[in-house]
């Protein structure tokens, strides 16, 4: 993968779309276990993961519920998006993840084998988390998420070099 430098600053933040303010996060910070999540983000802020968990935590509940969530490798941040949104004031959506919790019988493990066996144990699908999910945060999260970063800027900022890939031109898939 080629490298590219990313800067988050004030314009960027301004200019509206969060995820291009955690695009550091979406690069740098692996998922693989515990122990590599906690050491891919040592240097970023509380609040920089915590908008990162809440980005994968939307964007695994729209592609497959919560179940995918919990089930992926991003089911580790389930404490991480609990805290983002709470911090985002997003009550209802709290709620939803705390009511996850409660069906396993514990609080989702970190570890990936134990949440699986969890979720194989429990059958549980979720289906309507996930509908209440969507009606919760429709047209409210993003804008939640923006308002968060503009109120706590410098918590954001960030000026490095990441490996990503290349935007995809998509003149290039056209064939004649």
């Amino acid at each position: 993968m080629p490298r590219a430098r990313i800067l988050v600053d004030d314009a960027l933040i301004e200019a509206g779309d969060p995820h291009a303010v955690i695009e550091p996060l979406w690069w740098l910070a692996s998922t693989d276990s515990e122990q590599a999540y906690l050491a891919s983000v040592a240097d970023f802020t509380q609040e920089q993961r915590w908008m990162h968990a809440v980005a994968w935590y939307q964007a695994e509940v729209c592609n497959g519920g919560h179940h995918q969530f919990l089930f992926n490798s991003t089911g580790l941040l389930w404490s991480e998006a609990l805290a983002g949104v709470e911090a985002l004031g997003l009550d209802g959506a709290a709620g939803l993840l705390r009511a996850l919790a409660e069906r396993l019988g514990a609080e989702p493990p970190r570890d990936r084998d134990a949440r699986e066996a969890l979720l194989f144990a429990c059958r549980e699908e979720f289906e309507d988390l996930d509908d209440a999910f969507y009606a919760e945060v429709e047209g409210v999260l993003e804008p939640a998420m923006h308002a968060f970063m503009r109120a706590h800027k410098a918590a954001f900022h960030f000026d490095g070099i990441v490996d990503r890939p290349d935007p995809i031109d998509l003149g290039d898939l056209i064939q004649d």
